[in-house]
């Protein structure tokens, strides 16, 4: 049976100090733990001034203590310190649980858990992905875009059946509903299978987050192995793949020497730049035009790609023609060098539209991201080596390129191999510019690929 410690008054209680005593062997405080009377009450005292309500107790031999409540002498309005009665009326609850052979402090976990499972219980799809769900990828991704995009999505495509839902209440057949709404003379699933398929996915680690948070209890009812997949059809009966519109490699020079004829006077069209550094470098729309400085070795010629900021998951070390260097020495971010490399004229980011667009003006029938695919295409026809080739266009498709990456992990896996490579298409795409020749043997202008 614990001693009882002389009780204290209100009063007394109140003018309880820090023991300036109270320090360890290398000077640092640590609290005054004051027994003010009820068994196992304390008032913990700080070298700050600051005072809390403390229980200590010894269950199964082991000694053991938490805060019941923060101090406070009479009762304010609106406050959830307690004062000596309430904190002494709480004591006593809290030994009577230990007479009964409860441990005091995981009853009140035990306690919290239900009041929280029971809040939650009445939190819907909706209120959970925007307070949880949302902001969790809003740290995780980098732009704007992709957040804009999963936003609409759901509000397009999930809110409208489960948005209203509790979070614990959805099941299996709501999820199949989302995923075979009309959507033309078919199905969500079957006519816009890319976007059913990135739903379905967020759908399932929204669900996932709320089992982790406790706002779920049932098994996540949007998992596709052994759930869906046994009520709608395999996705590789479904996706036709499309491939985006690209230029035949024989007219990239062609293509190359109008963009650079169009930045009349020069430096007045970073757009083109960050195009041209995109097909050099053969990048993505995102990441030719959110490249940041703190990722361009100038010195070594390398563009080093962290993993996470753009699409892919790992690093990449992309190698940096001369053309391209050229092309990011010349913007106006280059005399410091911080920040993102190509900017609008009035500092502003080059939105993706404007790039994908601009071959269209041009009168090829090609996108920005196309311009990968004529890079392969070149690679083939040149019977290039295939695993660089892929490795530049930072493909990981097969199990002898991943062991290619594991290899040399860093990113810089056939890095030789890739700079060759590049460099040979750069004299490739800029061959007018270097050596104009006559207009009549370059092939006509909007002949969009087909292969």
């Amino acid at each position: 049976m614990p001693k009882t410690a002389k009780k204290l008054s209100a009063k007394a209680i109140s003018e309880l100090k820090w023991n300036a005593k109270h320090v360890d062997t290398k000077g640092r405080p640590y609290p005054s733990m004051h027994p003010v009377g009820p068994t196992n009450l304390y008032l913990q005292v700080t070298h700050t001034g600051s005072k809390v309500w403390m229980f200590r107790y010894s269950y199964l031999g082991n000694r053991r203590k938490f805060s019941p409540g923060g101090y406070v002498y009479q009762t304010a309005k609106g406050s959830a310190a307690l004062t000596l009665k309430q904190a002494t009326e709480k004591a006593t609850h809290l030994n009577g649980l230990l007479d009964a052979g409860i441990d005091p402090r995981a009853e009140r976990r035990r306690l919290e858990i239900e009041a929280r499972a029971e809040e939650n219980k009445y939190v819907t799809f909706k209120e959970f992905t925007k307070t949880h769900f949302i902001p969790k990828k809003q740290t995780e991704y980098k732009g704007a875009d992709q957040i804009r995009r999963l936003q609409q999505l759901l509000r397009d495509y999930v809110y409208p059946h489960i948005g209203t839902l509790r979070v614990n209440d959805i099941d299996k057949k709501h999820i199949v509903a989302i995923l075979e709404q009309k959507s033309g003379a078919s199905t969500f699933w079957q006519d816009k299978h890319d976007a059913a398929k990135r739903t379905q996915n967020y759908v399932e680690n929204i669900f996932n987050q709320a089992i982790a948070l406790d706002y779920r209890t049932a098994s996540n009812p949007a998992i596709w192995r052994g759930l869906l997949s046994e009520v709608l059809p395999s996705p590789k009966k479904v996706h036709k793949v499309t491939h985006r519109p690209a230029i035949h490699h024989k007219q990239l020079p062609r293509f190359v020497k109008i963009l650079i004829e169009l930045d009349n006077p020069k430096g007045s069209r970073p757009d083109i730049h960050c195009f041209l550094f995109g097909v050099l470098t053969v990048a993505r729309s995102n990441e030719a035009r959110l490249v940041d400085w703190g990722e361009i070795d100038l010195r070594k010629k390398v563009w080093r790609m962290p993993a996470g900021k753009y699409k892919s998951e790992k690093d990449w070390v992309i190698p940096l023609t001369r053309e391209a260097i050229k092309i990011i020495k010349a913007q106006p971010s280059a005399k410091y060098q911080e920040g993102r490399v190509f900017s609008t004229l009035d500092g502003g980011k080059i939105g993706d539209k404007k790039l994908s667009s601009m071959p269209k003006a041009l009168g090829f029938d090609a996108v920005f991201n196309g311009f990968r695919r004529t890079f392969r295409t070149w690679c083939q026809k040149r019977k290039l080596n295939n695993e660089a080739s892929e490795l530049a266009m930072k493909h990981l498709d097969t199990s002898r390129l991943k062991q290619v990456y594991i290899d040399d992990p860093d990113g810089k896996a056939m890095l030789k191999e890739r700079r060759i490579i590049l460099e040979k298409y750069e004299r490739k795409a800029f061959k007018l510019v270097y050596s104009p020749i006559a207009t009549a043997k370059v092939v006509q202008i909007g002949m969009g690929a087909s292969q």
